[in-house]
């Protein structure tokens, strides 16, 4: 694939998110699956999750960094999106409850 060339996807699966979120998930929240259908990464599963006003996110750090961002809102996604709500996207996740910083993952390779 060419730099800035999009990998043509499949949707697989739309649905409310299953992964745990404390407190549970907002009305209206939706993750879909989609799946590449070519290039090096043909058959790759890709997840975003999707705001009631359809906001995209790609991972579930920037989907916990806008939810604690709408506190500050009454929960309002539009007055945090205005306010600053793309720069929470970029933000590190909170500590955990002992206010340690979250462990990073780390890519090991089988073979």
């Amino acid at each position: 694939n060419l730099p800035g060339v999009r990998v043509a996807a499949t949707m697989i699966w739309e649905g409310r998110p299953e992964e745990h979120l404390e407190g549970g998930w907002p009305e209206g929240w939706m993750k879909r699956l989609y799946q590449r259908s070519s290039g090096n990464s043909a058959g790759h599963t890709d997840r975003y999750w999707y705001t009631p006003k359809g906001r995209k996110f790609r991972s579930m750090v920037q989907v916990r960094n806008f939810l604690e961002h709408m506190k500050q809102f009454d929960n309002d996604e539009d007055l945090a999106w205005k306010n600053g709500g793309a720069a929470a996207l970029k933000r590190k996740p909170p500590p955990d409850a002992e206010g340690a910083p979250p462990a990073k993952r780390i890519k090991t390779s089988v073979g």
